[in-house]
Formats: C-alpha cells, structure tokens, sequence
C-alpha cells in the first residue's frame, strides 16, 4: 500500500507532466504550426521579392531600350544615314554604364543593321550569343513591331544561358513614325545578377532551364504546380532550410526558368528555441512549485496525519481508549483529532456503561438460583449461567455448542417441541410447563421452564431463551407427602373397622363377665 507522501510524489509529477504535454501541444498547435507557416510566407515574400527585382530590371532596361530606339540619331541610323553613331554612341562604356551585355538594331525590313556583344565582368568586346539567332528573324516578335507602343521585354533561354531582354520599335524622338527598324537590348541573367536583385544575405540561389530541371530536386514539382496557376511552390527540407520555387516563362509565355532559393528558416528555429527554453521554465518552475507544495503538504498535512495514524494505530492495537490523539493546529485536521477524540471519549464511555451492564447482567445470571440458557434455532446451547451447570451436572465448556435435546427425558421431547415450536409461530413466550432433565449422572431432574424469543437489533428472531427452576426437591416432598397421605386413610380405614368390631365385642365381654360373676354357672362352663 503506497503512502500518502508516495502518492503524492506521484500526483504531482504526473500533474507537471501533464503540463509539460499540454504545453508541448498547445505550442506544437499553435506557436510551431504558425511559425512554418510564417516560414513559408517569408519565402513566398522573398520569391515575391526576387521576382519583382528581375521585373524591376526588366522594366528599367525596357525604359533604357525606349529611349535609345525614340531618338533621332538611331532613326537615322538604321536608315543608313549616320555613319558617326556606332563610333560616337556605341563604345564599351556605353555597355558598362548602361549594365547590358549586348545589343542588336535591326532595320524595317528585319535585317540586322548592326549587333555588338561586350562582357561586363572582363570588360571586353564579344560577339551576341549564338542563340539568339533565331530569335531574330524577320518575323520574330524581337524585331518586328507594328504598333508605335510595341514592347517586348521577358527572358530568352539560349544555349550560352538565360538572358533578359527588352525590345522596341524605332521612332523619331517624338515617338512618331513611320517605324524604321527595332532596337533590341538584352543582359544575361546569372547568380550574380539573382543575388544582387535579392539582397539578402545567407540565401542560397540556383537558376536552371526547365529542359534540364531533372538536374535539380523538386523543380519537376512546379512544373505540375504550374499547371494550377501557382508561379510559386515551397517546401520544407529539413528543420533548417526551406526551399523556395518559382516558374518563370519567356517572351512566348512559354515555361522557360526554375528560380530556387534556399532560406535559412528563422522563423521556425527562433520558434523551436523559444519552446524549448519555454519548456524547460515550465519544467524547473514546475519542480520547484511542487517540491515547494509537497514540503508545504508534508508539513502542514501529511506530517499531522502521519502522527494521527500512528496515534490511532497505537490506541486500537493496545485498546487503551483513555488515550487520546494530540491535536497540533485549529484547522480541519485538529478539528478531525477532536472529533477522534470526543468518539474515543464516547466509546470510553459506552465501554464502561456495557461493561458494567455486562457485569450486572452475569452477576444477575450467575447469582439467581433459576437456570438460563440461550438456545439458536437448531436447539444449541450457545450460553448458560452457572445454576444450569449445577441443574445438569456439566462442566459449563461442555454444555456449549450441545444441543438442548440431549438432556431432557425420552418421554418429554414431544411436549418441549410442542412448547418451542409454538413459540416460534407466535413470537410470545411460553406458558410455565414441567419437563425432566437428565444430568450427567443419569439421574433425574424436575424442571419448571418458561420459553422466550431472542431476537436480533433488527426484531428477527434468531432463538429462543430459557428460564428453568429445579423443582426436584418439591416434587419429592410432594411425592412423600402423598405416601403418607396414603398411610394415614389407611390407618383411619383400620381404626373405623376396629371401632365397628370392638362395640359388638364389648357386649359381648361384657356379658360373658357377667356370667362369670355368677355363683349357680357349673366350673365346667366357666372354662
């Protein structure tokens, strides 16, 4: 059996850590499912950024293209009437200050009047990119404009990699026409250049064309998701990185580049270490609350009712009922000590009053010279006085658990039972009735018996009580009394006879007297 402090041990841990849990649920619940959603937000926010940075670039470079192809130097020019303009307009500091890798002019008809490449990190002259051939075609939409508010502007993925271009009809610089040709400038779209738009330190960038998304994980997962209308999918990698996905197309609004970013989630690992200190001053402020409570219990409570126990364990093992529990305090414990102890005081007292009941009662018993007996309902003897072991000639240890008919005569058995079972159907005592019992020595003893119930605290009857007088002494003297009785009519019977005899007897001697008196009676006769 586990004690009272065991089992308060035991309750308080199980309390703090059922705290523990439902902290541990409630922040998985709310602060750790919010914190990833915040996670995949911030990337969803930075892709966002990312992409209206590569949209910002190409809106800039679209106004950069406007400007040079509304001008009336490049009107003339790609008419063939200004010889002058590559040497004083199209020189390599043109391409560093403007940030373009390349551009092409091309005349109404779609031939290219002049096209020149330049790589801005060797600051050199270079040829366009072999790829964009085919994309400037008479018929390309790069170089064949027929509105005067024309633009094309996107990304082109060709074989030296992704470029970012910007397109434009070539106008006099009142943006008037007829158009003379296109102006087409274009800037190749690298890691540096993604970093740069992103501005954020400790983003990992990959770039890949669609054709070779193979390569890369989860890149074939935008594509589907693409499908839906989402240029954006994220997904979680590990506990310290989420990856971010974006789609972008082409110029023909076909699927061209997969932009990914690996961000570092501080959102969520912010999240995590919050928990974990959270839990771990939830956990050491829940063992010092229940080690503070349980001292406070053991002292205040479970010490006091230690000693109670102990007290009462005391008192019932040595029935010492004068002795009482200390009462250490004016709360409900010492309350519950005084109730304890005005009970002990009431079955002291209870105690005193039954023993002494008790003792007049068995000396009432043991002193009345009536025997007494207390029979079950089988007829067993269950408890007799000391005059019922005189009546019988038993020892009292021997009569106990013998049954009633063992000691009544043959021939009264039939009365008796006649008497009991009367009783047992009524519930009223017995009339005064005589039966003979047997004592130990075989011989006889006459007994006056009353029969009474004996009945339970719920008024069942569960016996029978008996109450028997030895009234041997009386029978016998009545018995002899009746002898003599017999002896004296006797006696009377023979004196009446002898009265009836002697009177004609004493005539009749009377007479012969008479004659012997007289003389003249011969001697003969007188004999």
């Amino acid at each position: 059996m586990l004690s009272l402090r065991v089992k308060s041990v035991i309750t308080a841990s199980c309390a703090l850590i059922v705290i523990v849990g439902l902290v541990c649920a409630t922040s998985q619940l709310l602060l750790m499912r919010q914190s990833v959603q915040l996670d995949r937000q911030y990337a969803i926010s930075y892709m966002h950024r990312v992409l209206l940075a590569l949209e910002d670039r190409l809106r800039a470079l679209d106004v950069t293209v406007s400007d040079w192809a509304s001008w009336d130097d490049t009107y003339t020019f790609v008419q063939g009437g200004n010889a002058n303009y590559v040497k004083t307009n199209l020189t390599d500091s043109t391409f560093t200050t403007l940030g373009i890798n390349f551009l092409v002019f091309a005349d109404r008809s779609g031939e290219i009047v002049f096209a020149k490449g330049f790589d801005l990190e060797r600051r050199v002259e270079t040829s366009i990119p072999d790829g964009l051939a085919k994309h400037l075609l008479p018929s390309s939409s790069l170089v064949h404009h027929t509105a005067l508010e024309s633009s094309v502007k996107g990304v082109l993925v060709v074989p030296e990699g992704a470029v970012l271009v910007a397109s434009r009809p070539v106008l006099t610089s009142e943006r008037e026409g007829p158009i003379q040709g296109a102006l087409v400038m274009g800037m190749l779209l690298n890691l540096q250049t993604l970093e740069s738009l992103s501005q954020q330190g400790g983003t990992s960038l990959s770039i890949v064309s669609v054709d070779s998304s193979d390569t890369l994980e989860g890149f074939k997962e935008v594509l589907s998701r693409d499908v839906e209308g989402s240029p954006i999918f994220v997904k979680e990698r590990d506990s310290q990185t989420i990856s971010a996905y974006a789609l972008i197309k082409d110029i023909y609004n076909r699927p061209a580049l997969v932009v990914k970013a690996d961000i570092p989630r501080e959102i969520y690992t912010y999240a995590r270490m919050a928990r974990g200190l959270f839990l771990l001053y939830i956990l050491a402020g829940g063992f010092v609350c229940a080690a503070i409570a349980l001292v406070f219990l053991d002292r205040m409570v479970l010490a006091r009712l230690a000693k109670l126990s102990y007290a009462a364990v005391r008192i019932g093992k040595e029935m010492n009922l004068s002795e009482r529990l200390p009462v250490t305090g004016d709360d409900e414990i010492g309350e519950l000590a005084n109730t304890i102890n005005s009970m002990l005081a009431r079955i002291e007292e209870g105690q005193m009053a039954l023993a002494e009941s008790e003792a007049k009662y068995r000396t009432i018993l043991e002193e009345m010279h009536e025997g007494y007996v207390e029979l079950d309902l089988s007829g067993n003897i269950v408890f007799c006085n000391e005059t019922t072991c005189l009546i019988l000639g038993y020892p009292w240890e021997k009569l106990l658990g013998t049954h009633w008919q063992s000691y009544r005569h043959s021939d009264d058995v039939g009365s008796v039972y006649q008497w009991a079972r009367q009783l047992y159907k009524s519930g009223k005592p017995s009339a005064l009735f005589q039966c003979r019992l047997v004592r130990e020595d075989k011989t006889l003893r006459y007994i006056e018996t009353y029969l009474f119930p004996k009945r339970n605290e719920n008024g069942d009857m569960v016996g029978f009580r008996v109450l028997m007088r030895d009234v041997t002494d009386r029978k016998l003297l009545e018995q002899q009394v009746i002898a003599t009785s017999r002896l004296v009519s006797v006696g009377q019977l023979a004196a009446g006879i002898a009265h009836e005899v002697n009177n004609p007897l004493t005539g009749v001697i009377g007479y012969a007297q008479l004659l012997m008196a007289r003389t003249d009676l011969p001697p003969e006769v007188k004999k």
